[in-house]
């Protein structure tokens, strides 16, 4: 808070930037190891990104990689969504090395003017891993996505992410679902998510989903 306060002056104070960890020595993401919908205490997650580049070993190397923007997470405890500025993590991320894209803009409604005083995100990305603690994080095609952007995050951070992952976009087909948007989804299970593209709405979203396929999933169980 601090240093924002100064950077808000334009008086900027630099970060002492984490030794990064190598590609090769990050380990790979754990998706859930029983990977069904049999936990009601999580925390629901989102990014929003400078554009879909991911960060795979290829673009890694060539420095052609898109930047969390973004980051946001919701706490659910015993199956209850907490709204309550306690179990809410929201905050906007200077881009490492890529600016907003013209689209990425228009689909989000962030722009670069929003985010020039923010925090890198080897100053957010603790304050975020700090909130999760060591709960699964339950994302909406997390795996194939958010994914490669935290490993970034953890790499630039000196951060190893022990967390366990659950995508609700895999484990779709059980329900005969073949949708792959989250904003689809809503209007299927009558979810509200009036400010889609927004980190936080749409992890508040992914919580709500993912707590209605648990309902209907446990129907099926019993």
């Amino acid at each position: 808070l601090f240093k924002r306060f100064f950077n808000s002056f334009g008086a900027f104070i630099k970060s002492t930037i984490p030794k990064k960890i190598s590609i090769e020595d990050y380990p790979n993401i754990k998706e859930n190891e029983i990977n069904d919908f049999n936990f009601n205490t999580f925390v629901a997650f989102d990014l929003e990104t400078t554009g879909f580049k991911r960060n795979t070993t290829q673009l890694a190397k060539s420095n052609k990689i898109d930047d969390i923007i973004e980051i946001a997470a919701i706490k659910v405890i015993d199956g209850k969504i907490e709204e309550s500025k306690k179990f809410i993590f929201q905050e906007l991320v200077h881009p490492l090395k890529t600016s907003i894209k013209k689209e990425i803009e228009e689909l989000t409604g962030i722009t670069n003017q929003m985010v020039y005083n923010a925090d890198k995100i080897y100053d957010v990305f603790p304050r975020f891993m700090n909130f999760v603690g060591d709960n699964i994080l339950v994302g909406f095609n997390c795996i194939n996505f958010d994914c490669d952007f935290l490993i970034r995050a953890g790499r630039y951070s000196n951060i190893i992410i022990k967390n366990q992952f659950f995508d609700i976009y895999k484990n779709l087909k059980k329900f005969n679902i073949s949708s792959t948007n989250l904003n689809d989804l809503c209007k299927k299970f009558d979810i509200k998510n009036d400010n889609a593209h927004r980190a936080l709405s749409d992890s508040i979203a992914t919580a709500k989903l993912y707590l209605k396929l648990k309902e209907k999933n446990d129907k099926f169980i019993s």
